[in-house]
């Protein structure tokens, strides 16, 4: 595996780290707040994913692969969409910063960081 495609993967971990799926109101859909995908689960407990979801009115519109689909947003209808979550994020810069001092407390341990002979 080539290192441009290592970087991807850590990019992406990272950035997957710092976001988790949450339940989002039909207001939260609206412009200015576009969403990249939605999962919407209707009453009957089926879930749809809706890639450039937008509300408009009392439905929600958005593709399903390449076809534009709209649904109701009926009574115990749920959408969800990937949202910044702060407690990830705060994991990560804590378990990041762990881990540069244990290589450092390792370094100067070992007199990596001792230039002399």
């Amino acid at each position: 595996m080539r290192a441009s495609n290592s970087f991807r993967f850590l990019a992406i971990g990272v950035l997957s780290a710092c976001t988790s799926i949450q339940v989002v109101q039909p207001k939260d859909l609206t412009f200015p707040n576009p969403r990249v995908r939605v999962w919407v689960t209707q009453s009957d407990q089926t879930v749809v994913v809706l890639d450039s979801a937008e509300i408009r009115g009392d439905s929600v519109f958005g593709l399903v692969g390449t076809e534009r689909r709209s649904m109701a947003l009926g009574e115990g209808t749920v959408l969800r969409a990937r949202e910044p979550s702060e407690s990830r994020t705060k994991l990560l810069l804590i378990l990041c910063g762990a881990g540069v001092a244990a290589i450092t407390l390792y370094a100067a341990h070992h007199r990596f960081l001792d230039s002399s002979p």
